[in-house]
């Protein structure tokens, strides 16, 4: 038997963004990305899809690109 995954009819989805793509939307590298999620953990974006992969031990992070900015503007500039 072969499982199809559809999507239900009226439901729409806001499309996802990786982890190096917000980084490279504001203008910095996926390490300082990293260092401000650690230094302001507070309303920092939880990932909505996580995709690990057993074949190349890699890992793909997809975030809500909404609530990422909504953060990114929330936190202190020094």
């Amino acid at each position: 038997m072969k499982f199809i995954a559809k999507k239900p009819d009226g439901i729409k989805r806001k499309p996802l963004r990786t982890f190096s793509e917000m980084a490279a939307e504001f203008g910095v590298t996926s390490g300082a990305l990293v260092r401000q999620l650690q230094l302001h953990p507070d309303g920092a974006p939880k990932p909505q899809l996580t995709h690990r992969s057993s074949e190349t031990r890699g890992r793909a992070t997809w975030y809500d690109a909404d609530a990422f900015r909504k953060w990114w503007k929330s936190i202190p500039r020094g």
